[in-house]
């Protein structure tokens, strides 16, 4: 309600200095001025409510969809103990302090 006021408020403003200017192109130019004010208007009332069934909303469904289906892979997939962790680092190491200053990542 009040960015309704706002742009009226402001288009009647608009309209009465360009009425009172003496330039030719002052009704052109505010003609294309409430043009932009009104086509904002209608885009900010089409996105004033995204999570509905318009057709510029954003597809809810669909992405629920989606969500399900890639939680439920992750849910069912099954662990394969072969390729455990315990493996993995021993075969990596202990990570100490003589590791960070052979790879340069800490320079004292």
């Amino acid at each position: 309600q009040l960015l309704n006021l706002m742009v009226c408020v402001n288009i009647f403003a608009w309209a009465y200095i360009m009425g009172a200017c003496s330039a030719f192109g002052s009704p052109l130019v505010f003609m294309l001025c409430e043009l932009t004010f009104m086509g904002l208007m209608e885009l900010a009332s089409d996105l004033s409510n995204p999570f509905g069934h318009d057709e510029v909303d954003f597809p809810m469904d669909r992405w629920l969809h989606e969500f399900v289906q890639q939680a439920q892979l992750v849910l069912e997939s099954r662990y394969q103990a072969e390729s455990s962790w315990d493996s993995v680092v021993k075969a990596e190491g202990r990570m100490g302090l003589e590791l960070l200053h052979s790879r340069s990542f800490v320079a004292f």
